[in-house]
């Protein structure tokens, strides 16, 4: 076989398997960066807004707790100097006091369970974009959402409320589970 034939067939296969190489590291290539922007489109349309609205209603809960506790502490001081001893003045007190109770209602009702319902509706809208391991609080936290609703239009009488299962916990797991997942995703993409 003459050298020139050899050369030229070394060259064919060289440049064949220098092609063959950089079509696999092309395709890759493009299965990283569909992955890639699968998990930006996972963070930035289901996990970032859900984690936010969290925090907002987490917050609001907070603030909401403290004002409960700081009520509480503001009543007795109220009470003490008249214990044993009524008078209109405490009726006016507790005309005062009981604005705060309205205003937690009003809070719960215009802010609150508006946000609880915005995150079921991203989680509901978005729910190809959810991993596995959240999907699993998909029922419970629909299920929260959906007695606060009964409750709110008074469709859930108190005796058959206490034979439900209702409680912030799994609100919480679900609010917990979010922010970590966001933390994974923004660590993964970056």
């Amino acid at each position: 076989m003459p050298s020139e034939l050899i050369s030229f067939l070394t060259t064919i296969l060289a440049t064949f398997l220098g092609a063959t190489a950089a079509f696999m590291f092309g395709l890759r290539k493009a299965s990283a960066d569909r992955r890639a922007e699968f998990r930006r489109q996972q963070l930035t349309e289901f996990y970032s807004p859900i984690a936010g609205h969290a925090k907002r209603a987490r917050a609001l809960l907070a603030m909401s707790m403290k004002v409960w506790n700081a009520k509480d502490k503001g009543w007795r001081d109220v009470l003490a100097p008249y214990l044993g001893n009524y008078t209109k003045k405490l009726d006016e007190d507790h005309r005062r006091f009981a604005k705060i109770a309205e205003y937690e209602n009003a809070q719960l009702d215009e802010e609150l369970l508006p946000i609880y319902r915005l995150i079921l509706d991203v989680f509901t809208s978005k729910y190809s974009y959810a991993l596995r391991s959240t999907r699993q609080y998909y029922e419970g936290y629909y299920a929260f959402v959906n007695q606060w609703d009964r409750v709110k239009r008074e469709a859930l009488p108190t005796e058959v409320r206490e034979h439900l299962p209702h409680n912030a916990k799994v609100l919480h797991e679900f609010f917990d589970h979010i922010e970590n997942m966001l933390q994974t995703l923004q660590d993964e993409l970056t």
